[in-house]
């Protein structure tokens, strides 16, 4: 656990490795290696250990959040996005509170233009949430679903909201002077702007000099 929490991910399946063969029905230990070879980029080793996984009875949250994330970046087929939402909704079950498996589940229904049942999951996590990275995050992405379905007012004081906690967020402040040009505050939309462009071209010179 040491050495996958510091991303070495080749080690950290060595010492997984020898885990499951000291006890092959290591469930945790399968999943380990998948998580490792998902954050590799290896996808279909790490479906074949996330499957050996299944088959020793895992049921945990991360296990259900993983498979969907690896479902995600392998380009695996997934008609609809069927099984990526069936993933992440055990994991909810399992873990109600999993920020990043709710947005994630949000994102699907996003994808598939399922707006209002988007905000519906986002909503219930935020009514639940304390401050945290995650809780802005959900913010920002029911405020995206609010201004898809043209209701400028609630997305523009989400985005408000987040403006506090995240005042450099170019998303946001592109986001807040979309809904303040919609509700013809032209002053506001133009400032945001404005600022937005700013910190745009501050990002890009960043980028420019890594």
């Amino acid at each position: 656990f040491y050495v996958h929490r510091k991303k070495d991910y080749p080690k950290s399946i060595e010492y997984f490795e020898k885990a499951v063969k000291i006890k092959p029905t290591l469930g945790v230990g399968y999943s380990n290696i998948a998580n490792s070879y998902a954050a590799m980029g290896v996808y279909e080793k790490a479906n074949e250990y996330y499957q050996r996984a299944d088959d020793c009875g895992v049921e945990s949250a991360e296990w259900f959040y993983n498979k969907a994330l690896t479902i995600s970046r392998s380009g695996e087929k997934d008609p609809g996005l069927k099984i990526q939402e069936s993933y992440y909704r055990r994991c909810l079950s399992l873990e109600p509170l999993f920020f990043r498996a709710a947005i994630n589940l949000a994102m699907v229904h996003r994808e598939r233009n399922e707006d209002g049942k988007a905000e519906e999951i986002l909503s219930d996590l935020i009514s639940k949430s304390i401050y945290r990275p995650e809780f802005i995050n959900s913010v920002i992405q029911r405020g995206i679903c609010t201004m898809k379905m043209n209701r400028f007012a609630e997305a523009y004081n989400d985005f408000a909201f987040a403006y506090v906690f995240a005042p450099k967020n170019t998303q946001v402040l592109c986001n807040l002077a979309n809904c303040a040009l919609r509700l013809f505050r032209l002053n506001e939309a133009d400032e945001f702007a404005s600022v937005g462009m700013e910190y745009a071209k501050i990002e890009n010179n960043q980028d420019i000099l890594k």
